[in-house]
């Protein structure tokens, strides 16, 4: 089998299968690992025959064997091989995007496998809903840091998506901040929601700037002679606002003179 780059399940695939319903999913980790041959029938009989049983197993385990497939150059293949036998279904019944998983994978070379889970799960030309993201964080028992990652990623889709200008670009660079907007713009593009043309102008458009820090604090404006309370609050975001639509350039003296006389 091994010569003949063959994969099957040794003995009863069904009996092999019950004694650890995590070997379907190890069954598909080794295909795209060994690079051999699909599982042969009997195997994916016995896989299909058996999916009830993937309900019981821990989301630890489930997200480990995962890991390790959205890991690999070849995780869309895989994931197809997956989604025909139902297992994908039955692990991660939100993956709808494979077909855009592998132009996904050209781009962001070397991907990770979180960068690849998101886009497996992203709505539809929206943000995908905070029920949504929260059932995947769960299910898959993600670190806190992976959840982050996750929601920071899902959540704000529909401010950068609806980028289409230069100061576009560089307001939704500012929000969603620079790692979360590197990816959103790829996913955008590899999902077909941005031709070529967008996406290369939502890179040109950001291209060596630097983390921008808004210069106005809250003590400035109590120091100006602003009274404490949700004004100040208000101020900030009113004048945030301002100074990223004149693309970061204001300085503080001139933050504080806008918000003195538009609050």
């Amino acid at each position: 089998d091994l010569r003949a780059r063959r994969l099957r399940f040794i003995g009863d695939a069904h009996q092999r299968i019950r004694e650890d319903y995590l070997r379907s999913l190890r069954l598909f980790r080794f295909y795209g690992q060994l690079d051999f041959l699909p599982p042969d029938r009997a195997a994916i009989v016995a896989v299909k025959g058996e999916l009830s049983g993937l309900a019981g197993v821990s989301g630890e385990r489930v997200r480990q064997e995962l890991q390790k497939i959205l890991a690999q150059k070849n995780a869309p293949q895989v994931l197809e091989l997956m989604h025909k036998s139902g297992v994908l279904r039955a692990v991660l019944p939100e993956a709808k995007n494979i077909n855009s998983l592998a132009k996904f994978i050209k781009l962001r070379l070397p991907a990770g496998w979180l960068e690849n889970l998101a886009l497996l799960v992203m709505a539809k030309k929206s943000s995908t809903s905070a029920v949504r993201v929260e059932a995947i964080i769960k299910n898959l028992k993600l670190s806190n840091a992976e959840a982050d990652f996750l929601r920071q990623v899902l959540s704000p889709a529909l401010s950068v998506i609806a980028a289409k200008t230069r100061a576009d670009f560089r307001t939704a660079w500012y929000y969603a901040t620079p790692p979360i907007y590197a990816v959103l713009a790829d996913m955008y593009f590899a999902l077909g929601y941005w031709t070529l043309a967008r996406h290369r102008a939502a890179k040109a458009a950001v291209r060596g700037m630097r983390v921008k820090r808004f210069p106005m604090r809250g003590q400035d404006l109590l120091a100006a002679g602003l009274r404490p309370g949700p004004g100040i609050g208000q101020a900030l975001r009113h004048t945030e606002s301002w100074w990223v639509e004149k693309d970061f350039k204001p300085n503080k003296k001139q933050c504080l003179a806008f918000a003195l006389k538009n609050n």
